[in-house]
């Protein structure tokens, strides 16, 4: 993920768990600030404006819960739900709960498009401040449950004519909770100390340990409603 861009500042302005889990009201908002720092963003002004550096050691910007660390162009992040797998693949891959969590606090996420399938695509705009900030990509690779390969860019010219981020995320099972992992290849050394500089590291924590989990909850709570009523 990276923080808004100052493009986006200046423009002007799918899965069977969904069938059965009725519209839950989110917990509340904080105040916008940016966008998620693993949404990656290959043209910051730090990417065409710094001269290259030497590639960076490992920074560990994690925390208890939530291990984030970079090393050259990599950035890895990792946390553990208290979830089944299914369940939080379903939070993390369809359309109907992405607005939910996707995004800083208070601000709104519109999915244009979401195909979850090899060869599909995705394009999630999140309003912050007034700007709107376009993401988009395709998923060469998707294991239901399990993995996914997709592609993110910064969906505004001219960032879209640049090289895309490559993101891995996978899902493993671990006795009735899910371990996720990001794994983000940046295009260039640059794209990465900018979105490091920027506050990646805390938005993330935010995304992770808030946004994500208070979801997972809410739909968990939902679903064990609906057991009992059964």
């Amino acid at each position: 993920m990276a923080p808004l861009p100052a493009a986006a500042r200046a423009a002007t302005t799918g899965g069977d768990l969904d069938d059965v889990v009725p519209a839950v009201p989110g917990p509340e908002l904080r105040p916008p600030r940016r966008l998620p720092a693993h949404a990656a963003n290959p043209c910051s002004p730090a990417t065409t404006t710094h001269p290259r550096r030497k590639p960076m050691t490992r920074q560990d910007l994690g925390n208890d819960t939530t291990t984030i660390y970079t090393e050259g162009t990599e950035l890895v992040i990792e946390r553990t739900f208290d979830a089944p797998r299914e369940q939080v693949w379903a939070v993390m891959t369809s359309p109907e709960h992405i607005p939910h969590w996707w995004g800083p606090h208070g601000a709104t996420t519109d999915v244009v498009e979401m195909d979850v399938r090899p060869g599909g695509k995705w394009r999630w705009i999140s309003i912050v401040d007034g700007g709107q900030a376009p993401f988009a990509g395709e998923y060469p690779e998707v294991v239901p449950s399990q993995r996914i390969v997709r592609t993110s860019i910064f969906d505004i010219e001219p960032c879209n004519s640049g090289p895309a981020a490559v993101e891995t995320i996978t899902f493993d099972d671990s006795t009735g909770k899910t371990k996720v992992t990001y794994h983000t290849h940046f295009p260039s050394q640059e794209a990465v100390d900018a979105a490091v500089g920027q506050g990646m590291s805390r938005d993330t924590l935010e995304q992770f340990d808030i946004g994500i989990w208070q979801w997972l909850r809410l739909v968990i709570g939902v679903l064990e409603s609906l057991a009992r009523q059964a």
